[in-house]
């Protein structure tokens, strides 16, 4: 995939809709910080309640725990459909873009290719791109702000606490992205296969009546189990080799940091250096940076599958006329006009 074509593609489409990002950066600064700050209230609330502090202040804080988790849910909803909303703009002109471009190409090119293959080139892939772009606006920034406050907050607890979170972040984001290319050939194949079945349906589901006088069920069934087979092996070869790489290289290395926050976070609080509400403030943070770098490296799954379908979008899109137009005829179109 053309990493440059598809980040110049999709910024000429998302362009005019910049009043709506700069709602989302409000709403991802908002929830950042409550979603960092809520575990050190209930770091709070613990250690009021063991230090036999005032019942009105542990009441307190259990109703701002309750209510940060409540308004942090409440902006998570409003930034979904912002982030909709901005999918459904881009992607319906992307759509109205590509049909136009389809149609202003010869008959060359539609004796080649069925209308059914079309529509599954035109709707399923851009629809694949619109949701790998619908997560990259706002699954991404808000996971990356989130891991970067998690960071800072785990720093002034403790360096060493800090330093941890952010080596295991780096490496696991490294080895995220060497996995990315891995994949992407085997959803490319996925892809094509999706659209030659999609093809053969419209084809044949259109000359139903014709099948019926020739005798010919037979040969479309096995033809038909043919295309199904192979749209099958393709996405479960593709569905394989990803889960694989999550299940063999990224959930070790979850394991071994959880361990490593274990025994630091255990060090500490036999030396004295953090209360039990600290060393629960950091098992939350553990938690956290579990649960965000996971949606990256789903993310980076549905990069994988949505390559396939912006490399056949870039691949339409520099589909020329093999047929042109003679001087004499632009003249004529000219006059008409």
């Amino acid at each position: 995939m053309n990493n440059r074509w598809f980040w110049k593609l999709l910024g000429s489409y998302l362009k005019p809709q910049w009043r709506s990002f700069i709602v989302l950066m409000i709403i991802w600064g908002t929830c950042t910080y409550l979603e960092t700050s809520n575990p050190k209230v209930l770091r709070q609330f613990i250690d009021s309640a063991l230090g036999h502090k005032h019942i009105s202040m542990i009441y307190s804080l259990a109703l701002l725990f309750l209510g940060f988790g409540l308004l942090s849910h409440s902006l998570h909803v409003l930034m979904t459909y912002v982030g909709e909303r901005i999918r459904w703009g881009y992607s319906n002109c992307l759509r109205l873009d590509l049909t136009r471009h389809c149609l202003s190409l010869d008959h060359l090119f539609h004796r080649d290719h069925t209308p059914g293959e079309m529509i599954e080139r035109i709707d399923g892939d851009v629809n694949a791109m619109s949701h790998l772009c619908s997560r990259l606006i706002i699954s991404l920034p808000a996971h990356l702000i989130l891991l970067a406050g998690i960071l800072l907050q785990t720093t002034h607890e403790h360096w060493i606490i800090g330093l941890t979170f952010s080596a295991f972040c780096i490496v696991v984001l490294l080895v995220l992205h060497v996995l990315r290319r891995v994949t992407e050939k085997a959803w490319f194949q996925e892809r094509q296969s999706s659209a030659r079945f999609f093809g053969f349906l419209e084809k044949h589901l259109a000359d139903l009546a014709g099948h019926r006088e020739r005798g010919a069920h037979g040969n479309v069934m096995q033809s038909f189990i043919h295309y199904a087979s192979t749209l099958f092996h393709a996405g479960r070869r593709a569905h394989i080799m990803g889960n694989l790489q999550v299940l063999l290289i990224v959930e070790p290395l979850f394991f071994l940091a959880k361990v490593a926050m274990f025994l630091l976070a255990a060090y500490f609080f036999k030396t004295g250096v953090m209360t039990i509400g600290t060393v629960f403030l950091i098992d939350s943070y553990t938690n956290m940076l579990h649960h965000h770098l996971g949606a990256i490296g789903q993310l980076f799954q549905d990069f994988q599958q949505a390559g396939a379908s912006i490399t056949r979008i870039r691949m339409l899109f520099e589909t020329k006329p093999t047929l042109r137009e003679s001087a004499v005829t632009h003249q004529l179109r000219e006059v008409q006009v």
